[in-house]
């Protein structure tokens, strides 16, 4: 994704200065490390027979709710967003709430590359 802030120590990172000048995907987005599918068993069980994390679901609904609580336009930070979690859709689809994503690779959800 083009005009998105890239905030890496290159000198210091295990990520490479030249993953981020390649296209990774059709658009340009993509992770730069190729990731396992690291996710528990209990997650993976639960979403074979519901669609869906019902724990990260019930706790996106009630960390939305406090958010509302302490402000009336609340501006959430997510780090590691360039993909969408499992029951965290809530949180991108509430127009009451500005996201700020964040992740070491460019998508749609990402804001700034860190």
């Amino acid at each position: 994704m083009m005009g998105q802030p890239v905030l890496i120590d290159f000198q210091r990172s295990l990520f490479a200065r030249a993953a981020y000048e390649l296209s990774h995907g059709a658009d340009g987005s993509g992770p730069v490390i190729a990731r396992g599918d690291s996710r528990a068993f209990t997650t993976r069980i639960l979403q074979f027979f519901f669609g869906r994390n019902l724990i990260a679901s019930d706790k996106s609904r009630k960390f939305l709710e406090r958010a509302k609580e302490l402000s009336s336009s609340p501006i959430v930070l997510v780090i590691g967003g360039g993909a969408l979690g499992s029951g965290a859709e809530a949180l991108y689809l509430d127009q009451e709430i500005q996201i700020v994503g964040t992740d070491v690779y460019a998508s749609v959800n990402t804001h700034v590359l860190a």
